[in-house]
């Protein structure tokens, strides 16, 4: 008996070992069948996400090294619903997604618009703060609890006729608190950072104070209680357009000055303590115009600011300009057309260079197309892309993501179903989106502009705004997303349900430095004969789809005797199990 029990419990552990040895086969086929795959959309200028994040070091440098994920994409998408939408705005989330910041132009008014999505670009949700006027948002931040915080104006609320809002969001989109802040004129808020205390730090400009003009810095608490608020320029048109916080505590502005400088408009640079005043100022510019729209608080302690020059190579054209961490400047370039090109926004690569983004007339079939250039740290430039196709196509936000690439936000006409929709385009380090058509290389002419940058010595004051709580309605339209591009692991995609009504042939054209009114006319799309209606519920039927790339490995064959074994080894565990239930 026990040498039957013996042979049983052998033929048992054979069986086993058997079945052990058929998992281990098929598990090691699948991972070679597997490394076999392409990858190559996840290995597009791989770089190491830590020792990244460690260059990177804080967000004050513009970096987008918040969360380390790997690239799963890279795509260029449309985003949009009933209406006609524009993005500011946008950063990277710690989870590897996407926020937008922006407006949605509803029944002859601009509503505040956020977008959220994940890091393939599908649609996650988004928020739209609703009221009867012109209402934007013009920059966002997530936030150190995982949430959103913006700033814009609005002409639907608050003390002037057009007042500076501020808004907090959850991580989910529900809205936290909101507030207004102005005068009796107008007053707008252009930038706003998190401090490292918690804190919020809002920069615009302010026309309730005297003049055209002037550049306001305003710190709010968490909660939105305002603590200072302090006031510097000549009141003839000046402007904090980006802030960004300095190791000191301090805070570092660029935007425009038109009371100070050559002429025109200038770019002015203002370094403020931690108290809101100012420490030093300078200007930088010709005779002409020149403006920055974006900041960047470099690696080396200094500063780089992108905008624009009047004149170069054409009528207006992109400007990029560094400063030493005193103001003094090292370098300055333009890079343009024949025609006009914009600059928007700027970031610190991690190999030390600069990526800048905006808008150009001047390569096209003389329509706005998205801008995307390269410069090393010495302001050569490394390489420029345009991004569009035959509407109009712009970029204001720009962020570098985790891994290394490049996201970039604006608005589209070529690709919106109505007039205009948000568009996000995420590239790899070097502007590219594999077999992305929409993307062409570019040869702007590059130059070297005489500025002149002086000490306007100036002073700053204290200041007091009117705070109102705005009743906003929120509302969480649905939108469609339209794939233009897309590289890497698939992504559901909405089902169009609009119909294109227009070809839009024109977009943001208003003159860079004014000072908006609210009596201005709407410029976005002076062409558009359509009425949009307001979102309230708008269903999206998304299949997700999937196409394989590649040619997958086929499992090795084995020998007849082998795979009898096997079989006849699982044939007799199944056996045993079934008798051991019976028992």
């Amino acid at each position: 008996m026990k040498g039957i029990m013996g042979v049983k419990i052998m033929k048992q552990v054979a069986v086993i070992l058997l079945i052990e040895v058929l998992f281990l086969f098929l598990s090691s086929a699948n991972a070679a069948e597997r490394q076999q795959l392409p990858i190559s959309n996840n290995s597009l200028a791989a770089v190491d996400d830590a020792a990244e994040d460690a260059a990177a070091g804080s967000t004050g440098l513009c970096r987008g090294a918040t969360g380390g994920q790997d690239r799963s994409a890279l795509f260029a998408i449309a985003a949009g619903g009933t209406n006609s939408e524009y993005g500011t705005c946008v950063d990277q989330t710690s989870d590897g997604g996407f926020i937008v910041s922006g407006y949605s132009y509803v029944s002859a008014s601009d509503d505040i618009l956020l977008m959220r999505f994940n890091d393939s670009g599908a649609f996650v949700w988004s928020k739209r703060a609703a009221a009867n006027n012109l209402d934007r948002a013009n920059w966002v931040r997530q936030t150190a609890d995982g949430g959103y915080i913006i700033t814009g104006h609005s002409s639907s609320y608050g003390a002037g006729s057009y007042d500076i809002v501020l808004m907090k969001f959850d991580s989910t989109g529900a809205l936290t608190w909101s507030k207004t802040a102005g005068g009796y004129s107008g007053d707008m808020g252009k930038c706003v950072i998190q401090t490292t205390d918690g804190a919020y730090v809002i920069t615009g400009f302010t026309a309730s104070f005297g003049g055209t003009g002037n550049i306001f810095l305003m710190k709010v608490n968490s909660a939105g209680t305002v603590l200072w608020t302090k006031m510097a320029g000549g009141g003839s048109g000046d402007q904090g357009r980006c802030v960004e916080q300095t190791p000191d505590g301090g805070f570092i502005v660029a935007g425009l000055a038109q009371s100070y400088g050559m002429g025109g408009a200038d770019v002015v640079l203002m370094k403020f303590n931690s108290a809101g005043d100012v420490e030093w100022s300078r200007t930088a510019g010709t005779t002409g115009e020149e403006y920055a729209n974006s900041l960047c608080r470099t690696a080396d302690g200094g500063y780089v600011i992108a905008g624009t020059l009047f004149g170069g190579a054409g009528t207006y054209d992109v400007l990029v300009a560094k400063f030493n961490s005193g103001g003094a400047l090292e370098w300055a370039r333009t890079a343009g057309g024949a025609a006009a090109d914009y600059g928007h926004s700027v970031a610190q690569a991690a190999d030390g260079g600069y990526v800048v983004t905006g808008t150009t007339r001047s390569f096209g079939s003389d329509n706005l197309e998205v801008f995307l250039l390269k410069f090393d740290s010495a302001g050569t430039l490394s390489w420029a892309k345009t991004i569009g196709g035959g509407s109009d196509d712009e970029a204001y936000g720009l962020k570098l993501t985790a891994d290394g690439g490049i996201v970039v936000a604006g608005a589209t006409s070529t690709y919106s179903y109505v007039a205009y929709d948000f568009f996000l385009v995420r590239t790899d380090a070097n502007g590219a989106i594999p077999s992305c058509s929409a993307i062409i290389t570019r040869y702007p002419t590059v130059m070297t502009p005489a500025l002149t940058v002086q000490d306007p010595g100036v002073a700053t004051g204290a200041i007091s705004f009117s705070i109102n709580i705005p009743p906003f309605t929120i509302t969480a339209p649905t939108q469609t997303v339209n794939q233009v591009c897309y590289a890497g692991t698939a992504v559901p995609t909405a089902t169009p349900t609009r119909t294109p009504t227009r070809t839009p042939t024109s977009a943001h054209t208003s003159t860079p430095t004014r000072t908006p009114t609210r009596t201005s006319t709407r410029t976005a799309t002076p062409n558009s004969t359509e009425t949009p209606t307001p979102v309230n519920t708008y269903t999206v039927t998304r299949t997700p789809t999937r196409t394989a790339t590649g040619t997958p490995r086929p499992i090795p064959a084995t020998d007849a005797t082998g795979a009898v074994l096997l079989a006849v080894g699982l044939g007799l565990t199944l056996a045993i199990c079934a008798r051991r239930r019976a028992a």
